[in-house]
């Protein structure tokens, strides 16, 4: 065997060790299962809404034991909210943006690969990329308050969010 042969040889067979991007089956599959949970998340969230005397908003504590209850990732809401990271901006090649991915309902699923880094002043996470799902839609009644969009990003492997 010639050595460009090789080290091609070398390269697909490297390609295929790493993890891949769920197709569009997998992607509504994973949505499906975690449906529940991500309208439990939001009901959990117009409950802190409702409950907040002084705080309009979540505190991040709060936002963070939400991600966890819904074992997702992260969370990125809209203006005043605190994000969860990681979330948005750690995704992979490949990924498919919920802008053009699958509609359920009022959710638009996105998918691809997603980092479980970040950095708040110490290391989280391992770095590399796991499948995962990224779940946006607006909260609350067509004609009501909070319209923005807010996004829930969920891995699909059983990676365990990292703390």
């Amino acid at each position: 065997m010639r050595s460009h042969q090789f080290v091609v040889l070398l390269f697909v067979w490297a390609a295929g060790c790493g993890p891949r991007v769920p197709t569009q089956s997998e992607a509504r599959a994973a949505f499906v299962e975690r449906r529940a949970r991500v309208e439990a998340f939001e009901e959990s969230l117009f409950f802190l809404i409702a409950t907040a005397s002084e705080e309009p908003t979540p505190t991040p504590t709060q936002m963070k034991q939400l991600v966890v209850t819904a074992e997702a990732l992260g969370f990125h809401g809209f203006t005043g909210f605190p994000s969860v990271p990681p979330c948005v901006g750690g995704s992979g090649p490949g990924e498919v943006t919920p802008e053009q991915g699958l509609s359920e309902g009022k959710y638009s699923v996105g998918y691809g690969l997603y980092q479980t880094a970040w950095n708040d002043g110490r290391p989280h996470g391992d770095g590399e990329f796991h499948p995962g799902i990224v779940v946006r839609w607006r909260l609350g009644e067509a004609d009501g308050p909070l319209r923005e969009p807010v996004t829930l990003c969920m891995l699909i492997d059983g990676t365990p969010r990292p703390e």
